[in-house]
């Protein structure tokens, strides 16, 4: 028989997803957390997971505080020890700010920056920093970053297919690195040196992978579609 069902209301509660832990896939222990809901990064907003700009999930890092900090993870241990020398960095991220200075794996001396300007790895202080001079991101677009040194201490940065490398050799080891996600300090809500935009892949090598950056580029390219 016909029935009829008349005079209801369906409803759709939009609900926020935050990364309050990023969990490192090394087995060494140096995982990245957030205890401060403010200060965590989205992973969904409106009740949809958050996309990258080729409609992969992400990790999405937002503007909080008065200036132009961001969300952040942190580690007291720092994913890479004082006395590294060889290491390589991958991201796929993207950025909706060019003004400086969007910080990410940032430590005591170390840190890579993805902008605002153009590309730099700070290995150990001012003194061991290598800045690019035509490596920038486009607002918005998801990028391969690469920051590479070998275990001659010459650091080279890529940008999707694009890379500079540096004229001469750092003269120290690196200090540590990785003790902040997205952020140069625990102050996110009062600088502005914070990331604002995504991070859909972020892996770091100890050692000289030089040889092997060609295969991991286009692995990840051929993923995310850059």
């Amino acid at each position: 028989s016909d029935f009829t069902i008349s005079n209801f209301r369906m409803s759709r509660i939009s609900r926020n997803g935050f990364v309050e832990r990023l969990y490192d896939q090394s087995d060494n222990g140096r995982d990245m957390a957030q205890t401060t809901a403010s200060d965590q990064p989205h992973i969904v907003e409106n009740g949809g997971i958050c996309k990258d700009s080729t409609n992969n999930p992400t990790v999405k890092y937002v503007n909080v505080g008065t200036n132009l900090g961001s969300t952040f993870l942190s580690t007291t241990a720092g994913a890479i020890s004082s006395g590294e020398t060889s290491l390589c960095y991958l991201t796929v991220a993207s950025i909706s700010t060019n003004v400086p200075t969007r910080q990410t794996f940032n430590g005591a001396g170390t840190d890579f920056s993805l902008g605002g300007t153009n590309l730099r790895l700070r290995y150990n202080g001012s003194a061991n920093t290598f800045t690019t001079s035509n490596l920038a991101m486009s607002l918005n677009t998801n990028h391969l970053v690469v920051a590479s040194v070998n275990s001659s201490k010459i650091c080279t940065l890529h940008l999707d297919d694009n890379s500079e490398t540096d004229t001469s050799a750092f003269t120290a080891n690196a200090t540590t690195l990785n003790q902040f996600l997205g952020e140069n300090s625990s102050s996110a809500n009062n600088d502005n040196l914070g990331l604002q935009g995504t991070m859909s892949e972020m892996i770091l090598y100890l050692g000289d992978k030089t040889n092997d950056i060609s295969d991991l580029q286009n692995d990840i390219n051929n993923f995310y579609n850059i």
